[in-house]
């Protein structure tokens, strides 16, 4: 870039921030063919004209909403190229867009409807960042909550339908639209955000979701997906890049919250078997959904954004299923969406494998290792002894979170034959000095805290 002596930090901070996101968004071969310069050498320095720009135009002191806008944008697309940082940072947008006053609608300032809207397309953005960076890197749901603000979300209409002269609100389309993804991931931050906001009641049964009983919880889980699955029912021929990484995106959603209202890993759960099941196959076809959202050439250009999601839940119920039920009927399928999700993100060139929640991850693979290794061998040794002296049964199973299930007349499991096994392996072999520090002969891995959320240990 040249000849930035003439413009003011504020407009400069933003150029560098769209180059940064640009840069990114390529792959490092693209990236080198079109730019004639290593992906990793243009990233560090665009990244330090936006901040040097973002420090010159005093974003800490400024009401500039362009400044704050650049920032946010800067933050999304640090999520997959330094996400430690994109989660320090998320605080203080938050502060700096509540000081603006961002939380509160601004029809309900007497703002201009377009003024009204892009205010709304801000505060949901840091709402939608918040939420998956503190799963991460606290095992907190977020630094918001449904109940401090009134910000409604933005509309599901085109950018070309926006205009500052606008007097009233574009009416919302049916269609996909240049909003319809940021529209979804709106719609998901606000319902995880009525699960764990204990003062927002749900209109029709008056409660707050964790005052639900399990059956209202399901029949209040299955309004909501009802409500996003309907939401784009028009034309979705024209854009089937879009349609498709809507539907993976909202399955994943739709099957988090499936599992998350029987609440699993919560200590003393007590599900039957239909609802044991239920939960694992859930769990199984949420990182799937997952896995097609970040490996399908059709999306590919979005991955850039979906590489900063991660399923820390699905891996958790899996995780303690495959532990304390190692022979379960789906064991092989559960062993191939983690091995997939493993090595998708262990070789990932970003730092999410330094993310507070990866170590817990890491640790249940190897315990979930271990138990099936010492299960097959078992069963092994049971074969070749007579069956007269064979047990009845197979033993109880581990008391904790989805353990509390009968292994008694579980078919035959097959040793993995799976493509990425080899590839799984060595990408744990890489990992052994860095799980020795961790691991103990009588290391015992539990994702759960009091309150059956997802924790780092």
């Amino acid at each position: 870039m040249q000849n930035t002596q003439n413009l003011a930090p504020r407009i400069e901070g933003l150029l560098f921030v769209i180059y940064f996101g640009a840069v990114n968004s390529l792959s490092p071969d693209d990236c080198e063919l079109q730019f004639g310069s290593p992906q990793s050498a243009l990233l560090v320095g665009f990244r330090r004209g936006v901040d040097s720009a973002l420090a010159r135009s005093r974003m800490m002191e400024t009401d500039d909403m362009l400044i704050l806008q650049t920032f946010v944008v800067y933050l999304v697309i640090l999520r997959s190229v330094d996400p430690t940082y994109s989660w320090n940072m998320t605080g203080l947008a938050v502060r700096l867009a509540q000081a603006l006053g961002m939380h509160r609608d601004g029809r309900l300032l007497n703002l201009s409807p377009f003024d009204a809207e892009m205010r709304r397309r801000l505060w949901w953005g840091i709402c939608i960042l918040d939420t998956p960076a503190s799963e991460e890197y606290s095992g907190s749901t977020g630094v918001l909550e449904l109940s401090s603000f009134d910000s409604r979300p933005p509309l599901n209409v085109n950018d070309s339908d926006l205009h500052p002269d606008m007097t009233d609100d574009p009416a919302e389309s049916q269609d996909l639209t240049d909003m319809s993804f940021t529209v979804a991931r709106c719609w998901a931050s606000s319902v995880w955000r009525t699960m764990i906001d204990t003062r927002r009641a749900d209109p029709d049964s008056e409660k707050s979701f964790q005052l639900m009983t399990l059956a209202e919880r399901q029949s209040w889980v299955d309004r909501k997906s009802q409500e996003i699955s309907g939401r784009f029912s028009g034309d979705t021929n024209s854009r089937k890049s879009l349609h498709l990484l809507l539907s993976s995106f909202t399955g994943t959603i739709i099957k988090n919250l499936r599992f998350l209202a029987l609440n699993p890993l919560e200590p003393g759960s007590q599900l039957d078997d239909d609802q044991r099941k239920r939960v694992l196959q859930d769990a199984i076809e949420c990182m799937t959904h997952s896995y097609r959202l970040r490996t399908d050439s059709l999306v590919s250009h979005w991955s850039w954004l979906t590489k900063g999601y991660h399923e820390w839940h699905a891996f958790a119920i899996i995780l303690s299923e495959l532990s304390n039920r190692p022979l379960v009927r789906d064991a092989t399928k559960a062993w191939q969406v983690i091995e997939q999700s493993a090595v998708l993100r262990w070789d990932s060139s970003t730092r999410h494998r330094k993310v507070h929640q990866w170590r817990s991850v890491m640790r249940g693979i190897d315990k979930a290792r271990r138990r099936r290794k010492k299960e097959l061998g078992r069963r092994k040794s049971a074969n070749t002894t007579p069956s007269s002296t064979l047990p009845l049964e197979t033993g109880p199973a581990i008391q904790q979170g989805l353990s509390d299930h009968p292994q008694a007349h579980q078919s035959d499991f097959p040793l993995l034959e799976n493509a990425l096994n080899h590839e799984f392996q060595v990408s744990m072999s890489q990992t052994d000095e860095f799980m020795g520090s961790l691991l103990s002969p009588v290391d015992q891995c539990n994702f759960s805290g009091d309150d059956g959320q997802l924790y780092y240990l």
